[in-house]
């Protein structure tokens, strides 16, 4: 499944540029969420989760070659948003804590056995 952002900055840009645009880019998108907080520090750390959520399917992106793997880290990322017990007075907590399990994913998924390479193209032709 092609994404037209990525695949344009990957053709100007180096993947490590890529994931590095695209993941601030993802992060900057959020500050406007609605889960976002009421403080500026909320706000900026609800970004920067956003941030390494975006780090880490960009690596995915990058080492499954299409979207289905980067969508498989945000679903997932969801379902531990949703499942972790948050107490009053924990939020900003949570937020640094997924930031640096979202940053460890995406470095484990980075420095995997052969490092980060693109899945090769599809040529568009179909097998015989």
């Amino acid at each position: 499944m092609p994404n037209p952002v990525f695949d344009s900055l990957r053709q100007w840009l180096s993947p490590r540029a890529t994931l590095i645009i695209t993941s601030v880019a993802f992060g900057s998108m959020h500050l406007i969420s609605i889960g976002s907080g009421s403080t500026l520090g909320t706000k900026l750390l609800y970004a920067l989760m956003a941030t390494t959520l975006g780090f880490a399917a960009g690596v995915a992106r990058v080492r499954g070659g299409g979207l289905w793997m980067a969508a498989g880290v945000h679903w997932g990322f969801h379902l531990a948003w949703r499942n972790v017990p948050v107490k009053a007075g924990s939020y900003e907590f949570l937020l640094v804590l997924m930031a640096v399990g979202l940053a460890l994913t995406g470095a484990v998924l980075l420095w995997g056995r052969d490092g980060v390479k693109a899945a090769p193209r599809e040529s568009g032709r179909v097998a015989a």
